[in-house]
């Protein structure tokens, strides 16, 4: 399960992959925008996102946080500061929650 070290999950009930989509932008963007501050020096960061939404046949949180996980290394795999969606169910996603 991910949420551990520099990472976390933010759950929209409710929330359409669009405006999901527009919430890790603006997240993103947050982040970019806000410099870390080291023995007097700014420091530039920038963050990844991966996201997914709820889909027929999931049996529980854990198949939807095994896509989001997915989809935020695919994200960081491309390279920093990306976006990274999952749509459509994965068979280990099932797998994972039986």
């Amino acid at each position: 399960m991910g949420g551990g070290g520099e990472e976390f999950i933010v759950v929209l009930p409710g929330t359409t992959a669009e405006g999901a989509r527009k919430a890790g932008s603006k997240l993103m963007e947050a982040v970019r925008a806000t410099p870390f501050y080291c023995e007097g020096r700014a420091i530039g960061l920038t963050a990844s996102s991966g996201g997914t939404g709820v889909h027929e046949g999931d049996e529980g949180a854990d198949a939807l946080i095994a896509r989001a996980d997915r989809a935020l290394y695919a994200a960081k795999h491309d390279g920093r500061d990306r976006q990274t969606g999952r749509d459509a169910p994965d068979p280990r996603d099932l797998r994972a929650c039986r």
